[in-house]
């Protein structure tokens, strides 16, 4: 990868929306007092950068960090009982509840593939476009400005559209769908194919958490 990409990449994350970067919770306000769940890198490929600081595949992900793939990169770490795949041209924000589970993250742009086990309390995953909330599942992301691209691998899900309705999703076996707009009036939803991501993708994700995915149980 190029500098002037690499510069380019960031250059694009700086002109995201400041309210994007706000904390999901109350939990945020204080993370840096307090001791924040912590992920292990697996896979680091190109530039990958934790609150824009360059890292390597020894570098610890915390709770409350910014994560930034350039492009050519990809980034692929568990936390706790999750683990997730970072893809190229990617921004992630992670939260956890009493440093035990993530429970919320916020995809500011680009894809991401995540598997959970299972938990109490519901995660939030917060994309410009939609809310989607979560328990024990797979399930894939990818978010642009005016399109989300969301896919129920396998699980429950509840598909918030922008506080305006819910859509609950069950799958076993891959349920995609593309959803673009961002008023009431002009969002819409519809079905689609198998997009960004693959099935030995979530069984390496699996992998990682000691589990099997669920179509393959």
């Amino acid at each position: 990868m190029t500098s002037f990409n690499r510069r380019k990449f960031l250059s694009c994350a700086a002109a995201l929306p400041l309210s994007l970067y706000l904390p999901i919770n109350s939990h945020a306000a204080s993370a840096g007092s307090k001791k924040r769940l912590s992920g292990i890198i697996h896979e680091l490929e190109g530039d990958v950068f934790i609150n824009k600081n360059i890292a390597n595949s020894s570098s610890i992900i915390k709770s409350g960090n910014l994560i930034s793939v350039a492009y050519g990169g990809r980034l692929l770490f568990s936390m706790g009982e999750d683990t997730y795949l970072l893809q190229e041209g990617s921004s992630l924000q992670i939260e956890s509840r009493d440093n035990v589970i993530v429970s919320g993250l916020r995809l500011l742009t680009g894809g991401l593939l995540a598997v959970f086990g299972t938990r109490q309390y519901s995660t939030k995953i917060h994309t410009r476009t939609a809310t989607i909330g979560i328990r024990g599942t797979g399930v894939y992301l990818n978010s642009q400005p005016e399109k989300l691209y969301f896919c129920t691998c396998y699980g429950n899900t509840d598909l918030n559209l922008n506080h305006h309705h819910t859509e609950q999703i069950q799958s076993t076996h891959h349920k995609a769908f593309e959803i673009s707009g961002h008023s009431e009036k002009t969002m819409s939803m519809k079905a689609t194919q198998v997009l960004g991501h693959t099935d030995e993708e979530l069984r390496l994700l699996e992998q990682y958490s000691g589990r099997k995915p669920l179509f393959d149980l």
